[in-house]
């Protein structure tokens, strides 16, 4: 979450970058810096640098091959992603994620039965995730179950506004206690969930402000009372 903060103005985006790349030129094999450079280029739309950079860390490093299928998918070659995630299954059997993502692929790719499999293999790791209960309401509804797809979705809604409401309560008592970037990581998610929340901007621009993140605080502040 932290990295998103930097993602979000050219600037910080550009100082992130070069911090990272320092760290990787006096420690080519860290893999720290490396994916944190790969997770900011992502953010910022640079899927292609993402891709090339995360090739240079292990291929045998199983998060890596995973972060390796979520890129894919995002830069729109889910029949690469699915190999990818494929074999991240074989060594990340009980990592919801990776079924999740999994089961995108096999969305893009037309296989509705098999991403019904790998997304309901996701919730019944974590029932909470909501991408995967979201991507199993489309898969379900192309299998031309309509009532099971509107369940799916009723239950996906239901687990947006919950989270949302969690991330802003512990963001709002964090804030209030004095710790405003730990506040601020809670905030951002509740605002991710709950984008008209009026709420959750404020508090970010009070966040941020507490930060000296000028910019960031402006921006929120004035979401807020648009």
């Amino acid at each position: 979450e932290y990295i998103r903060r930097y993602a979000s103005s050219p600037e910080r985006a550009a100082a992130f970058a070069a911090e990272a790349q320092r760290a990787i030129g006096a420690s080519p094999d860290a893999a720290m810096p490396r994916m944190h450079l790969v997770e900011l280029l992502r953010l910022t739309g640079r899927v292609d640098d993402a891709l090339h950079e995360i090739g240079a860390i292990s291929a045998d490093d199983p998060f890596c091959v995973s972060r390796r299928g979520g890129l894919l998918l995002q830069a729109g070659r889910p029949a690469e992603a699915r190999e990818a995630l494929l074999t991240a299954t074989q060594t990340l059997p009980e990592n919801p994620t990776v079924w999740s993502n999994l089961g995108l692929a096999e969305l893009r790719l037309g296989n509705a039965a098999a991403a019904v499999a790998a997304v309901r293999r996701a919730l019944s790791l974590d029932p909470e995730l909501l991408e995967a209960r979201e991507n199993l309401a489309i898969a379900l509804e192309r299998q031309g179950d309509v009532a099971g797809a509107a369940a799916q979705r009723a239950e996906a809604s239901s687990i947006r506004d919950r989270l949302a409401r969690a991330h802003f309560e512990a963001g709002r008592q964090l804030l209030e206690s004095g710790y405003a970037e730990r506040a601020s990581v809670e905030l951002e998610r509740a605002a991710a969930l709950a984008p008209g929340s009026a709420n959750s901007q404020y508090l970010l621009g009070v966040a941020y402000n507490a930060m000296e993140a000028w910019g960031l605080a402006e921006g929120h502040l004035g979401r807020a009372l648009a």
